[in-house]
């Protein structure tokens, strides 16, 4: 059986990825003493909250618009499996 996942779910995982992207080269920015790297990976989360923005407007225009007939997991396990992923399996923030 696979996975089913409404729009909406999908969006905000994807919105939380990217806000653990951009924890984590923060943190790697303030690790680091090198000017050019810490400089990268400033970059690096800037471009982080900019696509967390993305998923953002994304999400509010396709959810402004529709009827919320998108199929749903109804028993949450898709979304909580993928949810933890999203808190500590991509970017591992310690």
């Amino acid at each position: 059986m696979g996975i089913i996942l409404n729009a909406e779910e999908v969006f905000d995982i994807a919105a939380q990825i990217e806000r653990n992207g951009y924890s984590f080269y923060n943190r790697a920015a303030e690790l680091t003493a090198a000017p050019e790297s810490k400089k990268f990976l400033l970059k690096m989360a800037e471009m982080e909250e900019d696509h967390e923005g993305l998923f953002i407007a994304l999400k509010d225009a396709l959810m402004g618009g529709k009827d919320g007939s998108v199929p749903e997991d109804l028993d949450g396990q898709a979304l909580s499996y993928l949810q933890a992923m999203a808190d500590g399996k991509i970017f591992e923030n310690r």
